[in-house]
Order: structure tokens, then sequence, then C-alpha cells
């Protein structure tokens, strides 16, 4: 294992309860992860992501019962408060968990912003971390061209940011999601 980390399915158990995910059942929310969205140790709503065939991959909680939109925060928001190495801000909550699961070791942490674009909220929010941290590293899906322009973008929108850089996915993978845990943590340790 890598720091009572490993490659097995063991990582599941952890990883769920470390990020509070639970299984979908019924209605809706049938076949599907559900992913809490805290700030500051309140939960404010949440997402769930199809693992089946699904015309909607992701479903929020209706806006009546959230506090606050899953694009209105960030996912992962509470692993700020101890900064570290890097905060790596990505598209997806998937991808945020990858990160964030195998690089805390090593002082990375990624937050998701559930789209590719930023929100004023969440701009604000980033403001507020980047002092915690060493370096910022937007890094955005590679699912096309667009990923590359996603990611200036966003660099673009964080410009007030001393400590801001981009990051392609590295080992040619979509997004971080496809990483393999130990793809995962090499990359966590060359930042």
């Amino acid at each position: 294992g890598f720091n009572g980390r490993s490659e097995a399915g063991a990582d599941v158990d952890l990883l769920c309860k470390l990020y509070g995910l639970r299984a979908g059942t019924r209605g809706a929310w049938a076949d599907r992860i559900v992913i809490p969205y805290y700030l500051d140790k309140k939960l404010v709503t949440w997402s769930a992501r199809a693992i089946t065939h699904a015309t909607i991959r992701y479903r929020d909680l209706d806006l009546d019962t959230s506090l606050l939109a899953p694009k209105d925060t960030l996912f992962n928001h509470d692993c700020i408060a101890g900064g570290g190495k890097a905060l790596v801000i990505q598209e997806g909550p998937f991808d945020a968990l990858k990160v964030d699961f195998y690089g805390e070791p090593y002082g990375v942490r990624s937050v998701a912003l559930s789209t590719n674009s930023l929100k004023d909220a969440q701009v604000f929010l980033l403001q507020l971390a980047a002092d915690r941290f060493e370096r910022v590293v937007v890094m955005m899906d590679n699912a096309s061209s667009l990923g590359l322009i996603d990611s200036m973008r966003m660099k673009s929108a964080l410009f007030f940011l001393n400590n801001v850089s981009i990051e392609p996915v590295p080992f040619g993978a979509k997004d971080a999601g496809e990483l393999t845990p130990t793809q995962t943590i090499n990359w966590a340790l060359s930042l």
C-alpha cells in the first residue's frame, strides 16, 4: 500500500468514509453515487453521478432544497482549511476525489467546480484558499482541445493569484478520474 492506501478495492470503503459517499438505490437517485458538498463542515447540497447508462450523467439536489447549488461552491471545499503543497482545481467531483484521496499524503489536495467554468462565488472561495497552498494548479479535462482553452480561461479568471499555473492531465488520460492510483501518486510527488 501507499501510506495506508492501496491499489485494491479496499480503498473504496475508506473513500466512502472519508468523503461521505453513498449509493443511491431508489427513485431518481437509483444507480448513482451520491456525492455530498460541504462548506465549513455543513452539508449544503449533493450531486449524484450515474454508474450505469443514463441520459443525465449528474443529477443535483434541487435548488429549493439545497443551501447552495454545486456550481456555486466547490466540491471538497473543506480540504482547503489544512492547506498544503498544491491545490488542484478540476471539473468534476470524481476527478477531485482521485487526486485528493491519493495526493493528500503528499500535500496535494483537490477541489471540483462541477463545471468547466468559474462562477463568482467559486472565484471568491479560491481566492481565500490560495494563500494556504504553495501552488494552485488548474487541471481541466483533456477530453478535447477545449480542455486547454478551459484551463487558460480559468487561469485568466484567477490572474490575481500569483501562485496559479496550468497543468495538463498527466499520462495522456482524459481526466484525473482515469488515472491509476500509482499514476496519481507519482504525479502528486512531481508537484
